[in-house]
Parts: structure tokens; sequence; C-alpha cells
């Protein structure tokens, strides 16, 4: 059995996001679904008491790709960065936005719990890994999960239902 999950950078840049305000998720581009939001990557605006200037306002930026291990069996792998600029944006001399790019305003108050979910696929191997970052605060949610897809990506869904749906399904990790 082969297992793929967060390293500890990606748990550490999680972690930092703990206690703060996630004002919106900026992207280059979002598809909607029936049940949330898609692209190859999404990027979390969140406040930083101790940044003072946009320009370098920090982004957390979450994607997923479709991976093969050793025995070909699929499975997805998140990378999670933390940047200055959500990837495919750039600033201009004035340290504003450049279009095109999608913003959802989600302005939740402040993180008080993120969970990490975890699926399986089992083909020539069983393969475990991460599928689904949870992040809550207070009455409100919202996830992040790998799409199934070859082409990799997130799904970002803020119904607290549909993600209860999927949760169910899958096994809990870790929680921060």
């Amino acid at each position: 059995m082969s297992k793929f999950h967060l390293t500890d950078s990606e748990l550490s840049i999680l972690k930092s996001l703990l206690n703060r305000k996630i004002f919106s998720i900026i992207s280059n581009g979002i598809r909607i679904e029936s049940d949330g939001f898609w692209n190859t990557e999404l990027s979390l605006d969140y406040c930083n008491k101790k940044i003072q200037s946009p320009e370098f306002q920090p982004f957390v930026t979450i994607e997923a790709d479709y991976k093969l291990s050793n025995k070909s069996t699929t499975y997805f792998e998140f990378n999670i960065q933390e940047n200055k600029t959500p990837p495919g944006i750039q600033r201009d001399a004035d340290s504003s936005l450049l279009w095109p790019f999608s913003e959802l305003f989600i302005n939740t108050r402040t993180l008080s719990k993120i969970t990490i979910f975890q699926d399986w696929n089992e083909e020539d191997e069983r393969v475990d890994f991460d599928r689904l970052i949870l992040f809550e605060a207070g009455d409100t949610a919202f996830s992040i999960e790998a799409t199934d897809s070859v082409t990799g990506g997130v799904t970002l869904r803020t119904d607290r239902q549909a993600i209860e749906r999927i949760t169910n399904e899958l096994a809990k990790r870790i929680e921060i």
C-alpha cells in the first residue's frame, strides 16, 4: 500500500490560515459545475494583520494533479504554496491585480478548524491519498476537493449539505 499525503510544509501553510479571515477565492477563470466551482488551481485571499502593503499581500494557492503510482494506480496529489500573487495573474505597477481573473467573495469569519479527508483507490495496488480540505469558520464552511478527472484541478464547494455528502464517503485523516 502506498500513501500520498500533504507534506509537512503544506500542512504548515494550512495551519498559518487558522485564526484568519478568508475574503475571497481568486482564479484565472472558474467553471461553474452543478455542485461547485472548478479550476486547475484556486488562491485563497486572506487577511494578514502583519502585512500592511497590498504589494506583499500573500495568497495560498491550492491545486491538485492526477498521478499514477509505481504500479499504475491512479490518485490525486495536492500542491499548496504561498505566493505574493495568484499564479497566472500578474500585478501592474500599482500592485493591483490585472484582468482577467475571477473572484468569489466568501468573507468568512475567522477560520477555526481545517480538516483533511483522505480517499483510496485500488487498481494494481492500494493507494491512500488526501482528497478534500474542509475549512470551517463558525457556522460557515467551504471545501476544496481534488477533482476526479485526468485534467486534475480542484472543486470549491460552499454548500454545507453538498460538503457533508462528500465527506461522509471519505475518511477523516487529520484535524488542524
